[in-house]
């Protein structure tokens, strides 16, 4: 099961981010999750012999090596100055893990501050997403990602979080174009920065939920987003 959260952040006073808010908001979340689901937050996962029972190594992908099942849809080139009583919608997606569902609801209940602008969380809409399956259809890469492991991802997803979403077969690839994100993005303590390709594709067949998800390595960070036809 994957389950989508669209939360509408108000801002009370004016604001101007150094980067990407939702991404902000993305790394206070991860930081909430860590604190209530890991087991040992003073060692390092890599050195840590509760490895293979904490909660917070399992859904972050293995600490973000791989594929984690909490991520935020952005695109590559946001808004980052707001006014008050402006407006933004962050959008996330969970895999599978319907327990963790409490911590989102439970962090964005007492969001009141994104590194010290105050806002208000003013709704929230909760969604399952159904799987439909679309064939010979074409679309764009929005932003840049890694598709060569997706079949690897698909495997991870069924294995690691009990989600089963079908591979995606590949007709055509043109426009390809590299994309590097030169920007650092930090995670706990974890240090991540991307590159990867834009294209347009024409796929035999793709599920629905891909076309939510994104597709490839980076899709939790809001890689591989896409614009179908």
């Amino acid at each position: 099961m994957v389950v989508k959260f669209v939360y509408r952040i108000r801002f009370l006073e004016e604001a101007s981010f150094h980067t990407c808010p939702k991404f902000l908001i993305y790394q206070l979340l991860w930081h909430h999750i860590k604190k209530l689901t890991c087991l040992w937050t003073k060692r390092l996962c890599q050195e840590c012999s509760l490895q293979s029972q904490c909660i917070f190594y399992k859904i972050s992908g293995e600490r973000f090596q791989f594929y984690p099942a909490v991520f935020v849809r952005r695109d590559l080139y946001v808004k980052t100055h707001y006014l008050p009583n402006d407006t933004m919608d962050i959008e996330l997606f969970l895999l599978g893990n319907i327990y963790i569902q409490q911590y989102i609801h439970g962090f964005f209940e007492q969001l009141t501050q994104i590194h010290r602008v105050h806002v208000y969380v003013k709704e929230v809409q909760t969604s399952t997403l159904k799987e439909e399956m679309n064939h010979n259809i074409h679309f764009k890469l929005l932003t840049p990602t890694d598709w060569t492991c997706l079949d690897e991802q698909t495997q991870y997803y069924q294995d690691r979080y009990h989600v089963k979403v079908p591979k995606v077969q590949f007709e055509d690839i043109t426009h390809r174009r590299v994309i590097h994100d030169r920007r650092i993005y930090r995670i706990d303590t974890k240090r991540l920065s991307y590159q990867g390709e834009i294209a347009e594709i024409r796929c035999k067949e793709i599920s629905s939920v891909w076309l939510e998800l994104g597709i490839g390595k980076w899709n939790f960070l809001g890689g591989g987003a896409i614009d179908a036809d």
